[in-house]
């Protein structure tokens, strides 16, 4: 019994040593510290800079509450900050003074966000109705191929997110985001 454990401790110290390497250096440590501390600072920074350019757009808006142009920066900076409930309220706005298919598909997306991925029959409807009237909206049928996977029908997705990956340019962000989505169907 004494050999079986010395023989396993000895086995995991050597196991530990070359795959967990407990001997990091002070310096090493002190370094990854203050990257790190950086990196948290620089985000707060951005966080708070988006902030103050939302109170800045919502004033400008006092005077313009229907400026379209405005109130998209304001959706796009509370979504950059996570404030989805906003984000979808701005979206819903601007849907009201002009109704675009554009802005529903970054409503769907933004809705999409809130509910952390999941498709809802809110979003569904909303997705089917943008696709109806644009069959070749990328966001839309991204998020259909999405529902699409979500409900275990991966042949549906996979057609979808081909045809529309075909249509795409190279170089688009929904191009990579589809790829990135076939890849995993694959596996």
């Amino acid at each position: 019994i004494i050999c079986f454990f010395s023989i396993t401790f000895i086995g995991v110290i050597s196991v530990y040593y070359k795959v967990g390497y407990p001997y990091f250096s002070e310096e090493k440590l002190n370094k990854e510290k203050v990257t790190l501390l950086k990196s948290i600072e620089l985000e707060e920074k951005i966080v708070l800079n988006t902030k103050n350019n939302i109170i800045s757009l919502k004033n400008k808006l006092l005077d313009k509450p229907n400026n379209i142009g405005l109130l998209l920066l304001l959706a796009s900076y509370e979504a950059k900050i996570g404030n989805f409930n906003n984000e979808i309220s701005t979206l819903e706005k601007i849907l009201k003074i002009e109704n675009n298919l554009s802005v529903q598909s970054l409503l769907a997306q933004a809705m999409l966000r809130k509910n952390k991925g999941l498709i809802n029959l809110k979003i569904k409807k909303l997705v089917l109705e943008i696709i109806k009237k644009q069959p070749n909206e990328e966001g839309a049928n991204y998020i259909l191929g999405l529902y699409f996977k979500q409900i275990g029908e991966t042949d549906k997705a996979s057609k979808i997110w081909t045809k529309t990956l075909q249509r795409l340019k190279k170089d688009s962000t929904w191009s990579e985001l589809i790829k990135k989505e076939l890849i995993k169907l694959k596996n």
